[in-house]
């Protein structure tokens, strides 16, 4: 509703309560590493992980599917995220 407030029973089903809504800044995040509420979490990478990311890129700013793969399995990140940092990296 609009006041932020929403009807809960209470634990033995006889009377409704009123609860507030309370905003928490750590949702659930689900099995597959994402959120389930369409927000993300910011990608925060190691020290080592920034420099081999920097100096891959020196040597090809663009990455065939096969080194994205290869990259994404030496830094322990997922190829999208290696194909992310390429791409900002870019731009």
């Amino acid at each position: 509703s609009i006041s932020g407030k929403r009807s809960e029973r209470d634990p033995h089903g006889e009377n409704e309560v009123e609860a507030e809504r309370t905003s928490c800044s750590c949702e659930s995040i689900e099995e597959d590493g994402s959120r389930g509420d369409g927000a993300r979490k910011k990608l925060r990478l190691s020290r080592e992980q920034s420099l081999v990311l920097e100096e891959t890129f020196k040597e090809h700013n663009t990455l065939n599917p096969k080194q994205k793969l290869a990259l994404a399995k030496q830094l322990n990140l997922s190829p999208k995220q290696v194909e992310v940092w390429f791409q900002n990296r870019r731009a």
